[in-house]
């Protein structure tokens, strides 16, 4: 993952606003000591904290940009700057916990063995234990300096407010599709693949771009074939079940509540109604109960879910016709 440092080597398109006040901040000793970074999963959180570290870190920096040639760029380069700390979770969807913290508060009240910043990463900061974050406060409230903190959220709302209020928030939201569908052409000779693909990922471009890589489109795809049969009651919820077990929990109900506000979106009249929202707070429970360290039953869960849609799509009868204006890549 440190790496991967060496691919931030410029602000994204979307992100230009945003990386030039933050860099000003730095060059003018206005660097905040803590910054919240927030959005969505797919527009370069992640990418932009790279970024930001590279640039603290650089010796030489050119403009708004690290310059890429000094030491510490080089450090980054291949990934082993003593003045960066990295806290990730051991595996996607564990913890970080309250050891974890203490360990990087400790590397940040010593020195700087560049003699530059301090710098650490915490991502994704929604991964912290309640306990954690409690350590992480201190560092927070009681900063040493040249010293900052970057931490990155898709699920801000896990995060104590303690944690948030003593945080710079900087909020990512979805860029214009023109500003998309031109980033994302660059990885594929198919303009139209790349904007069907941009569409699947809800326009978050990163997002689109793991999508290509992946091949996942292909799996969205499905799911959503999947909830158009079960709507139209020629497939079985327990078969349905057993496709969402092979997969993504929080990814699948993610792109289920994305595919019901679209088609709510095309039938106001009919779809925005009661039992609809009641539905949709079904799946927020349901991504809760995925994102919890309770070991939740997938299988289950999903069986529940897929009855529950069949339910309501007899209920409204033909005024519930979720398959239409599906996905188009096949």
């Amino acid at each position: 993952m440190i790496g991967d440092f060496m691919q931030a080597s410029e602000a994204l398109s979307w992100q230009r606003n945003i990386w030039g006040e933050i860099a000003r901040q730095v060059d003018n000793n206005r660097m905040p000591h803590a910054i919240l970074l927030e959005g969505s999963a797919g527009l370069g959180k992640l990418y932009f904290a790279r970024l930001l570290a590279k640039y603290l870190l650089c010796r030489n920096r050119i403009g708004l940009l690290p310059c890429g040639g000094c030491k510490g760029c080089d450090l980054m380069r291949v990934g082993n700057h003593p003045d960066l700390s990295i806290v990730e979770p051991e595996k996607v969807g564990k913890s970080i916990g309250i050891g974890d913290v203490r360990k990087l508060s400790d590397r940040l009240n010593k020195t700087a063995q560049q003699g530059g910043w301090k710098i650490a990463l915490i991502n994704p900061a929604d991964s912290l234990t309640l306990q954690a974050s409690n350590a992480l406060l201190k560092t927070l409230e009681e900063p040493t300096g040249d010293t900052t903190i970057l931490l990155t959220s898709q699920f801000v709302w896990r995060l104590p407010n303690t944690v948030r209020s003593r945080c710079h928030r900087i909020l990512f939201t979805t860029p214009s599709s023109n500003i998309s569908i031109k980033w994302i052409e660059q990885f594929t000779k198919n303009p139209s693949l790349a904007r069907e693909v941009l569409e699947i990922a809800d326009g978050r471009p990163f997002l689109a771009k793991y999508f290509l890589d992946t091949k996942m489109y292909r799996q969205r795809v499905e799911f959503e074939k999947w909830i158009g049969r079960v709507s139209r009651f020629e497939g079985s919820p327990l078969d349905a079940a057993r496709f969402c077990q092979r997969n993504d929990h929080v990814q699948l109900v993610e792109w289920f509540l994305t595919y019901l506000a679209k088609r709510v979106k095309q039938d106001l009249a009919n779809k925005c109604v009661p039992p609809v929202f009641i539905f949709y707070d079904k799946l927020f429970q349901a991504r809760n109960w995925f994102l919890s360290k309770a070991n939740p039953n997938p299988q289950l869960i999903w069986e529940e879910i897929f009855f529950d849609f069949r339910t309501l799509c007899q209920k409204m009868d033909s005024q519930l016709d979720w398959s239409t204006n599906a996905t188009k890549l096949s």
